[in-house]
């Protein structure tokens, strides 16, 4: 029997959740389990070149660099092309 692959990256790209898909400056936004709250990151490195997971992400709340696969019910929020901020 084949081992399943876990996380939102090993779905084939028409089956991933909408929006998984992030560049460098974009900010990931993680449910932290308590209702209307999330935990923020920026993605500071794209491990692969299509723009998918996972992502080298520093934490909003703490600085901490972590590598992130997003769970399914994360959201990109995009930085608009040009922004400087």
């Amino acid at each position: 029997m084949k081992r399943r692959k876990s996380g939102a990256h090993a779905l084939p790209r028409s089956r991933r959740p909408e929006g998984l898909d992030a560049g460098v400056g974009d900010r990931v936004l993680v449910p932290t389990g308590v209702p209307g709250q999330e935990r923020a990151a920026v993605v500071v490195e794209v491990q692969n070149g299509n723009g998918t997971p996972p992502y080298v992400v520093v934490w909003s709340d703490n600085g901490q660099r972590a590598l992130l696969y997003p769970p399914g019910n994360a959201r990109i929020e995009r930085v608009a092309v040009g922004s400087t901020s």
